[in-house]
Protein backbone atom coordinates (compact mmCIF):
# COMPACT_ATOMS: atom_id res chain seq x y z
CA UNK A 1 0.00 0.00 0.00
CA UNK A 2 2.96 2.99 0.77
CA UNK A 3 4.75 1.46 -2.37
CA UNK A 4 1.05 1.91 -4.71
CA UNK A 5 0.65 5.47 -2.76
CA UNK A 6 4.09 7.07 -2.66
CA UNK A 7 3.95 6.34 -6.64
CA UNK A 8 0.55 7.77 -7.39
CA UNK A 9 1.05 10.37 -4.78
CA UNK A 10 4.76 11.12 -3.76
CA UNK A 11 6.05 11.81 -0.71
CA UNK A 12 5.69 15.04 0.95
CA UNK A 13 7.29 14.50 4.27
CA UNK A 14 8.13 11.24 6.65
CA UNK A 15 7.58 12.38 10.15
CA UNK A 16 9.78 9.37 12.49
CA UNK A 17 8.38 9.69 16.47
CA UNK A 18 8.22 8.12 19.07
CA UNK A 19 5.25 8.87 21.38
CA UNK A 20 4.32 8.17 24.86
CA UNK A 21 0.43 8.41 25.63
CA UNK A 22 -1.14 8.86 29.10
CA UNK A 23 -4.81 10.04 29.84
CA UNK A 24 -5.86 12.80 32.34
CA UNK A 25 -9.90 13.21 32.94
CA UNK A 26 -10.63 12.30 29.42
CA UNK A 27 -7.77 14.10 27.32
CA UNK A 28 -4.78 12.56 25.75
CA UNK A 29 -1.70 13.98 26.42
CA UNK A 30 1.11 12.92 24.12
CA UNK A 31 4.44 13.24 24.96
CA UNK A 32 6.13 13.57 21.44
CA UNK A 33 10.36 12.77 20.31
CA UNK A 34 10.14 13.68 16.43
CA UNK A 35 13.21 13.01 15.11
CA UNK A 36 14.89 16.05 13.79
CA UNK A 37 12.56 18.93 15.45
CA UNK A 38 12.73 18.01 19.05
CA UNK A 39 10.81 17.32 21.94
CA UNK A 40 6.68 18.41 21.90
CA UNK A 41 3.70 17.81 23.83
CA UNK A 42 0.23 17.81 22.71
CA UNK A 43 -3.21 17.49 24.34
CA UNK A 44 -6.48 16.02 23.26
CA UNK A 45 -8.90 17.16 24.84
CA UNK A 46 -12.64 16.22 23.18
CA UNK A 47 -14.53 19.30 22.62
CA UNK A 48 -17.98 17.68 24.20
CA UNK A 49 -15.60 16.73 27.48
CA UNK A 50 -17.60 18.27 30.67
CA UNK A 51 -14.74 20.65 31.70
CA UNK A 52 -12.99 21.09 28.63
CA UNK A 53 -11.34 24.57 29.11
CA UNK A 54 -10.30 23.56 32.72
CA UNK A 55 -8.91 20.56 31.89
CA UNK A 56 -6.55 22.40 29.16
CA UNK A 57 -6.01 25.23 31.38
CA UNK A 58 -4.95 22.19 34.13
CA UNK A 59 -2.43 20.55 31.27
CA UNK A 60 -0.92 23.76 30.12
CA UNK A 61 -0.12 25.17 34.20
CA UNK A 62 1.54 21.64 35.01
CA UNK A 63 3.81 21.54 31.79
CA UNK A 64 4.47 25.23 32.04
CA UNK A 65 3.06 25.80 28.39
CA UNK A 66 2.27 29.65 27.59
CA UNK A 67 0.55 31.32 24.60
CA UNK A 68 3.86 32.09 23.05
CA UNK A 69 4.70 27.82 23.39
CA UNK A 70 1.60 26.70 21.25
CA UNK A 71 2.51 25.88 18.01
CA UNK A 72 -0.56 25.25 15.21
CA UNK A 73 1.93 23.35 12.38
CA UNK A 74 2.03 20.05 12.15
CA UNK A 75 5.03 17.99 12.51
CA UNK A 76 4.81 17.32 8.73
CA UNK A 77 4.95 21.76 7.95
CA UNK A 78 7.23 22.00 10.27
CA UNK A 79 9.53 18.99 8.48
CA UNK A 80 8.83 20.95 4.95
CA UNK A 81 10.29 24.08 6.45
CA UNK A 82 7.15 25.58 6.77
CA UNK A 83 7.75 28.11 9.64
CA UNK A 84 6.38 27.79 12.84
CA UNK A 85 2.80 29.71 13.15
CA UNK A 86 2.16 30.09 16.91
CA UNK A 87 -1.04 30.82 18.87
CA UNK A 88 -1.65 34.42 19.30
Amino acid sequence: LVQLLSRALGILAVVAKERHLYFYRGARVHLDEVRGLGLFVEFEVPADAQGTEEIMKELRQFFGIGGADVIKNSYSDMIIGESFSREA
